[in-house]
């Protein structure tokens, strides 16, 4: 009876200090949210921009939500950032098929978080792109 007594004391003891440690983490490092695996994070230089383009027909709060911020998180996209500040009506056939080669590659539940990068760094999708995004977004919402 004793070993077992001495067992069941050591696993008590295993598991406070399993939980205390677990307290004692920062809030942050407990959530489950990870960023893409091809995802850094990048300062935004002189980002002014607050408009959402898709916030009157977008399903979803976090595209209306989005703003240029100190941080923006890249997709293995800078090539994009050349187009900072340009219109999303002023884009030719060739950049926009080069916004559509980056925005087919990503996971679909990382379609909103790129199209927020992009604001975050003042990059304006083009126009012939929103409603793929916004499809990408809806099919991720009802899957």
């Amino acid at each position: 009876m004793e070993p077992a007594l001495i067992l069941l004391g050591l696993l008590f003891a295993v598991g406070l200090v399993l939980w205390l440690l677990d307290r004692l983490k920062p809030h942050d490092a407990r959530t489950d949210q990870k960023p893409p695996l091809n995802a850094t994070a990048v300062p935004a230089a002189g980002c002014t921009d607050t408009h959402c383009a898709l916030h009157s027909v977008c399903p979803s709060e976090q595209i209306a939500s989005a703003a240029c911020a100190d941080a923006a998180i890249y997709y293995e996209d800078e090539e994009l950032d050349a187009y900072r500040g340009r219109s999303g009506d002023d884009y030719t056939d060739t950049e926009i098929e080069l916004f559509r080669e980056v925005l087919y590659t990503l996971r679909p539940d990382e379609a909103l978080a790129w199209h927020r990068s992009l604001q975050r760094r003042c990059i304006e999708l083009p126009t012939a792109l929103r409603d793929e995004l916004l499809l990408l977004a809806t099919d991720r919402q009802t899957s």
